[in-house]
């Protein structure tokens, strides 16, 4: 028996000054279990000026799956519109540079998105941190008194939120 071929899926990620966090997210992208030649990732530069645009110009010469792209405008909105207008996937995913999705994310999503029940998927936003400082903010961030009824900070099965 014959799989079905997965439909294309876009992934866009807007970037400015994250070379910091890039290898994280590169790495990340790279262990999706989403099918490659099915899956294109458009890196989407707003002149970055620390060496995200030069690594991101390599990550895209290295795999060819992966696009860069120039935001002239610098915003992430103008990012994601200049992404959407160059976009060829059934599906577009949106990540942010400092996430670090889990291997099946893209898979997640799209198998959501197929049911026909949801406008829009995500998965939980689970914060994390590097430093002391930074994790007693994730903690905060990830408790129901620091993050209220906040349902896409908790979320463990499909669930209606008010934002994705």
């Amino acid at each position: 028996m014959t799989r079905p071929i997965p439909p294309r899926c876009t992934v866009a990620v807007p970037l400015l000054n994250e070379a910091r966090y890039f290898p994280g997210l590169l790495a990340a992208l790279l262990a999706q279990t989403y099918p490659c030649e099915r899956m294109e990732i458009l890196l989407v530069d707003g002149g970055s000026v620390d060496g995200t645009r030069e690594m991101a110009e390599q990550a895209a010469a290295d795999h060819a799956h992966i696009r860069f792209l120039h935001n002239e405008r610098g915003m992430a909105a103008a990012a994601l519109n200049k992404a959407l207008a160059e976009a060829q996937g059934e599906y577009f995913v949106r990540l942010d540079a400092r996430t670090r999705p889990e291997p099946d994310y893209v898979w997640a999503c799209v198998r959501r998105l197929q049911e026909g029940r949801w406008a829009g998927v995500a998965g939980p936003q689970i914060a994390g941190g590097e430093t002391e400082t930074a994790r007693v903010h994730a903690l905060v961030l990830n408790h129901p008194l620091g993050a209220g009824a906040a349902a896409y900070r908790r979320a463990r099965r499909p669930t209606v939120v008010d934002s994705l």
